[in-house]
C-alpha cells in the first residue's frame, strides 16, 4: 500500500481503510522492507510534520544509513530541547557525518517546501 497516489475526496473510505497502527505496520514485513529500502537508497530525505518519535523512526530505519543523504526536516511546534533531540536522532539514523547535510526548518510544511524549493529541485 506504500507510494500509492489515490488520494481523492470520493475515495476517502478506501484511504481510511489503509490506515495501520504501528504494530500492524511492523507485522507487514514486505511493506516495511520496501519502505526501508526506499529510505535507505534515497539521496535526499524530507520530513514534514514529524514528531520524531523513536517508534515512528523505527519503521523507516532498520540500521544507520551509510551514504550521507541530504536531510530537510520541519520542527514546527517542537520545544528547543525536542528540536535538539530530533536533530540528534536524524543525524544518527541517517548516518550524517557533516552538519551541513541536515537542514532544520521551524516553518510549517508548506513554508518549508516553499523556502527550500531550489534545494529540492536540484
Amino acid at each position: 500500500m506504500l507510494f500509492r497516489s489515490s488520494e481523492r475526496p470520493w475515495n476517502i473510505h478506501a484511504i481510511a481503510g489503509q490506515v495501520r497502527t504501528h504494530a500492524e505496520r511492523l507485522a507487514d514485513q514486505p511493506s516495511v522492507h520496501r519502505l526501508r529500502q526506499a529510505v535507505g537508497g534515497a539521496k535526499r530525505l524530507v520530513f514534514l510534520g514529524n514528531a520524531y518519535h523513536p517508534r515512528n523512526l523505527e519503521l523507516l530505519f532498520d540500521r544507520t544509513i551509510s551514504h550521507n543523504p541530504e536531510v530537510l526536516a520541519t520542527t514546527h511546534g517542537l520545544s528547543p530541547a525536542n528540536r535538539t533531540v530530533a536533530a540528534h536522532l536524524l543525524r544518527r539514523n541517517c548516518g550524517l557525518e557533516h552538519d551541513d547535510l541536515l537542514t532544520l526548518s521551524d516553518g510549517r510544511a508548506f513554508e518549508t517546501l516553499r523556502d527550500n524549493m531550489l534545494q529540492l529541485e536540484s
